[in-house]
C-alpha cells in the first residue's frame, strides 16, 4: 500500500504522471552529463591552447579553473552531501578566479582596487555567517558573485570600447573572455532569485526548470571562452 501511494503522488507531483517524472529526470540527467562534458572538453582544449605564445596570461591561467571546476562537479556527484560546502568554495575560487582575469584585462588601477575592495566585502559577508554558525541564505553567495562580477565586465566593455585601439575588437581575446563571463553571471542571477523564490512557495520542480536556464547559459559561455583562445590577436 505504501508503493501504491509513493506511485500515485508522481502523478499528483509531475505533469504527465510517473512517465513526465521519469522525463524531467533525465532531462535534468542529461543537462548534468552535458555539462560536466564541456567542462573537461574545456580542460584539454585550455592545456592545448595554453602552451601558444600569443596567448595573454588570463587564457594561460585558464585550464586551473577549468581543472577545479571539473574536480568540484565530480566531487558534487559523489559526494552530494556535501554539496552546500563544495559550492560555497567553488563560489570562492570563481570570484577570485575571474576578478583576476578582470584585473589583467583592465588597465584602470582605480577599478582594480575597487574590485578586490569588493572581494574583500564578499569574504567578509561570508565569513560572518560562518563564524557566527549562521546558515547562509540559499543562492545568496552566488547572487553577490553575480552582482560583482556582472559590473566588473561591463566596466571593462566600456573601457574596451573607449580606448583608443577599440577596432576589431572580436579579434582580442578579453572580448569573447567578458562575453561568456558577461552571459552566464547575467543569466546566473535572475534565476538563482526566480528558482529560490519558487522554492519558497512550494514549487520546487518550476525551480529546478528555471535554474537550468544558467545552465544552458553556462555551455554558451564556455563556447566563449574556447573562441578566445583562437584569437591571434594579444588584448
Amino acid at each position: 500500500m505504501r508503493y501504491l501511494k509513493r506511485f500515485f503522488n508522481l502523478f499528483v507531483q509531475f505533469p504527465g504522471g510517473y512517465l513526465g517524472y521519469a522525463m524531467e529526470k533525465s532531462i535534468f540527467n542529461f543537462l548534468d552529463w552535458l555539462t560536466f562534458a564541456c567542462s573537461v572538453a574545456l580542460l584539454g582544449s585550455s592545456l592545448f591552447y595554453s602552451w601558444q605564445r600569443h596567448l595573454p596570461i588570463f587564457l594561460k591561467i585558464l585550464p586551473g579553473y577549468c581543472l577545479v571546476t571539473v574536480v568540484n562537479e565530480i566531487l558534487v556527484m559523489v559526494f552530494p552531501n556535501g554539496q552546500p560546502l563544495n559550492y560555497l568554495l567553488f563560489t570562492i575560487f570563481e570570484l577570485l578566479f575571474f576578478s583576476f582575469v578582470l584585473s589583467l584585462i583592465s588597465r584602470n588601477t582605480g577599478f582594480i582596487v575597487i574590485l578586490w575592495l569588493l572581494n574583500l566585502v564578499f569574504l567578509f559577508i561570508v565569513a560572518q555567517y560562518i563564524l557566527r554558525r549562521h546558515k547562509l541564505p540559499f543562492g545568496f553567495p552566488e547572487q553577490l558573485e553575480s552582482l560583482i562580477l556582472i559590473i566588473g565586465c561591463v566596466i571593462c566593455y566600456l573601457q574596451m570600447l573607449t580606448s583608443e585601439d577599440n577596432s576589431n575588437l572580436w579579434q582580442k581575446p578579453g572580448f569573447w573572455m567578458l562575453g561568456g563571463m558577461l552571459l552566464y553571471f547575467i543569466f546566473l542571477m535572475p534565476s538563482l532569485v526566480c528558482s529560490t523564490a519558487l522554492i519558497h512557495i512550494g514549487q520546487p520542480n518550476l525551480g529546478k526548470w528555471v535554474f537550468s536556464i544558467s545552465n544552458v547559459a553556462l555551455l554558451v559561455s564556455y563556447f566563449f571562452y574556447f573562441k578566445s583562445m583562437t584569437c591571434r590577436s594579444i588584448n
